[in-house]
């Protein structure tokens, strides 16, 4: 049996056998060990992660499940802007403003008004959480103008009746662009 040279420091190693592909730094005396993939597996590995061909919606509010599809693209209303998400997007989780929520698929394109909430996205499963999620076509523009109105016309004396304001006037705002919205 050969004996090992005696290790000091960190050494690079590379294992030169045909089927297998490596290239890692390992530490002596580290509990980690690289991970080895055969080189013959590597195309079975990449088609298992790319096998996924749609995105999988679920939208809860406190009352039910409100949308649970597969969807090719979700367009959400973020706290400080918009995020589109497509197939293989980076997990995330994110704070939802009001707004907005488009989920297409094929050439379909479905609209609804979320109130808020939050986003997270991971395996190309999208989950919103929301306090309400309605379709786009049942948000009336006439009740949303008079909750405006309503949120324009409050007096607030403190932080926290000021906040209530501002968030009032943002969701009577949202729910406007959404009823008056193109169809």
């Amino acid at each position: 049996m050969e004996k090992q040279p005696k290790v000091s420091g960190a050494q690079a190693t590379r294992n030169e056998e045909p089927d297998v592909c490596v290239e890692s730094l390992v530490l002596p005396g580290s509990p980690i060990r690289p991970k080895v993939a055969l080189a013959n597996q590597l195309p079975q590995i990449i088609m298992s992660e790319t096998a996924t061909s749609a995105l999988r919606c679920v939208v809860v509010t406190p009352e039910e499940t409100v949308i649970d599809i597969a969807a090719d693209f979700i367009a959400l209303p973020l706290f400080d802007g918009e995020i589109g998400i497509g197939l293989h997007h980076s997990p995330l989780i994110g704070r939802l403003g009001y707004g907005e929520l488009r989920i297409r698929r094929g050439a379909d394109t479905t609209h609804h008004y979320i109130d808020g909430g939050f986003v997270q996205v991971a395996d190309n499963q999208i989950s919103v959480l929301t306090n309400r999620a309605i379709l786009a076509e049942e948000v009336d523009a006439e009740v949303a103008a008079e909750l405006l109105s309503s949120a324009l016309g409050r007096k607030a004396s403190g932080e926290d009746q000021l906040a209530i304001r501002q968030r009032s006037q943002a969701q009577a705002r949202a729910q406007l662009r959404m009823a008056r919205r193109p169809k």
